[in-house]
């Protein structure tokens, strides 16, 4: 990719973890808390981008070629049988 552009490779999302507490109330006040399970039910993916970092090449006038050989046209006496 040029310099400066982006492309994304592989969309983001989020996972989703549960977590179950049991919790104790004493005269109506949270007094505890004990986490009993966590487990991950979906796992995070990670988003791709991908950033340029290719420079443009400066463009160079292009020079005609010019050919090594000079080939010429000869003309062969025709063959009798």
């Amino acid at each position: 990719l040029e310099k400066g552009k982006e492309a994304l490779i592989q969309k983001g999302e989020e996972g989703q973890r549960e977590i179950v507490e049991e919790v104790t109330y004493t005269n109506g006040k949270e007094t505890n808390r004990k986490q009993i399970s966590d487990k991950v039910i979906k796992e995070a993916v990670e988003e791709i981008i991908v950033r340029g970092t290719r420079e443009e090449p400066e463009s160079v006038p292009l020079t005609p070629l010019t050919p090594a050989v000079t080939i010429e046209n000869e003309k062969a006496d025709p063959v009798i049988i």
